[in-house]
């Protein structure tokens, strides 16, 4: 539909309310306007969305980094910075999940769930600590906030992948 829909690598100028969109190799492909409410962003960019489907993209998109070497490494701990630029705008239905794979076993562990914390649209976007689909924890809010989560087993390489479904502009 045309309207904030954008899904990809964001940096996010200090100086403006636009957000400049970077393909994987750093070239940048366009302009958002819209995201005006974040802060407390670590580094140069993050990956984020709105709208998901609106151009006809099939829901769950899938991020994945793949193949980091975690060889000698024990009581692995996966960290994480999330914020959300709008508050109430998740559907029931909307979640981002992230998941981990050790060895490319082509299993995926749960590692964080991000969920509606209701039944109703229209709420606020919420830590899912039993994975059941419903936020029961901590709201995501407008400040990037870090969130960890234990990662069992160990072996030579881990896989990171985050699964995104949100549907509605401004989310």
């Amino acid at each position: 539909d045309g309207a904030y829909d954008y899904w990809g690598r964001i940096r996010k100028p200090g100086i403006t309310n636009d957000i400049d969109l970077y393909d994987v190799n750093g070239t940048l492909v366009g302009d958002v306007d819209g995201i005006t409410n974040l802060s407390g962003q670590l580094g140069s960019f993050f990956f984020g969305g709105e709208d998901l489907d609106g151009e006809a993209a099939t829901l769950p998109l899938y991020q994945t980094i793949e193949d980091i070497d975690i060889s000698g490494y024990s009581n692995l701990v996966f960290k994480v910075h999330v914020a959300t630029d709008d508050l109430g705008t998740w559907d029931a239905d909307d979640y981002v999940h992230f998941q981990y794979d050790i060895n490319n076993s082509g299993t995926w562990s749960e590692l964080l769930w991000f969920e509606s914390n209701g039944t109703l649209d229209d709420t606020d976007p919420t830590l899912d600590t039993d994975f059941d689909g419903a936020g029961d924890s901590t709201a995501v809010t407008q400040t990037f906030t870090q969130f960890t989560a234990n990662i069992s087993g160990t072996g030579s390489t881990l896989d990171i992948r985050i699964v995104w479904d949100y549907d509605t502009g401004y989310q």
